[in-house]
């Protein structure tokens, strides 16, 4: 039994497991947080709530410098056309609501290299969620 335990602790070792480690928690409460810029006429906005000390629910949108429609709202009513003219697999609020999806299970604001069902950039999404979060510690 002892050999088999040390056994399975070299293979994880070996392929880069390392033990769970205790979930971050957080104060109960909204957090918001937006881009500096405007970024290909869009300034992304986040908007977490975290309840019980863990997120609950997230909105990931991004404001149009032009003043018209959000991102998101764009997406969903067929106006932003990620499928029709860029090729994508699925519109930005789907995939968006993959990434918000994934936060929400995973609590970590890290953003992993990769989210099955996501091919958008999501990078600066982790790192909004990361400064409004910073408020809740």
């Amino acid at each position: 039994m002892k050999n088999s335990l040390l056994i399975l602790s070299a293979v994880f070792v070996l392929l880069g497991c390392q033990p769970a480690q205790q979930a971050q928690t957080w104060k109960d409460g909204v957090y918001r947080a937006e881009s500096d810029t405007f970024q290909n006429k869009w300034k992304e906005v986040v908007e977490i709530t975290v309840t019980n000390g863990k997120i609950s629910a997230v909105t990931w949108d991004a404001i149009n410098e032009d003043g018209g429609p959000n991102k998101d709202q764009l997406s969903r009513e067929g106006g932003y056309k990620m499928k029709e003219l860029g090729g994508a697999k699925a519109e930005w609020h789907e995939q968006a609501d993959i990434v918000k999806a994934w936060l929400v299970a995973n609590q970590s604001l890290t953003a992993p290299d990769a989210i099955t069902g996501a091919s958008i950039k999501y990078k600066n999404f982790f790192e909004l969620a990361a400064k409004a979060l910073s408020a809740a510690k």
